[in-house]
């Protein structure tokens, strides 16, 4: 009905207790799924209209995820999400628990890519990526931007740093006349005539 709010929260609180705290949301519009980020853990809602089926089949129902993201840091305090809808990963940011493990990757069960993440329903540790400027430090923010295939993240004391996801291509070279590769080296000899 309109103008109608619903209490969801005995939804969660059978998984996390009520002294929780839920600190993010992501929605996923295209297979109405809300991920929660909560004090302790991480979880999948889906929505009424969910009918996708598979591992996690019921709608208006919450699954709690947070044995796939618990292995790196120890009762996670899920901050911040967000969505690659195009290969169906979730980045998160995490802190509080009891590690430096602090920025993780989560392939959802709509996941096929393969690479160098390759299962679906499975979390990736990716802290060894930004440990240069979080090791140790909670995320606090995380931003996905589609056009350039790349991640923003934030946190304590103004950090503040960009992660090129594994479908970042980057800049392309272009007016290349030869290549020439050793040992340490590559080189590229435009048609212009510099060299690269």
């Amino acid at each position: 009905a309109a103008d109608t709010a619903y209490d969801l929260t005995g939804k969660i609180t059978p998984f996390f207790g009520s002294g929780s705290f839920v600190f993010s949301f992501l929605r996923d519009p295209e297979n109405n799924i809300l991920y929660i980020g909560i004090s302790g853990g991480f979880g999948r809602y889906n929505m009424t209209s969910y009918v996708g089926g598979g591992t996690y089949p019921t709608a208006d129902a919450f699954y709690n995820l947070t044995p796939k993201i618990n292995a790196f840091n120890g009762n996670p305090y899920v901050y911040s999400m967000s969505l690659d809808s195009a290969n169906h990963v979730v980045y998160i940011g995490l802190g509080g628990g009891g590690g430096a493990d602090n920025f993780v990757r989560y392939n959802t069960t709509l996941y096929t890519g393969g690479g160098i993440y390759p299962a679906a329903d499975t979390a990736y540790d990716l802290a060894s990526k930004v440990s240069s400027v979080f090791y140790g430090s909670d995320i606090k923010s995380v931003a996905y931007d589609v056009s350039a295939n790349a991640l923003y993240l934030g946190g304590g004391g103004g950090k503040f740093m960009r992660y090129n996801t594994t479908s970042y291509a980057g800049a392309m070279l272009t007016g290349v006349a030869t290549i020439s590769v050793g040992y340490n080296h590559s080189l590229a000899l435009k048609t212009d005539g510099t060299v690269w």
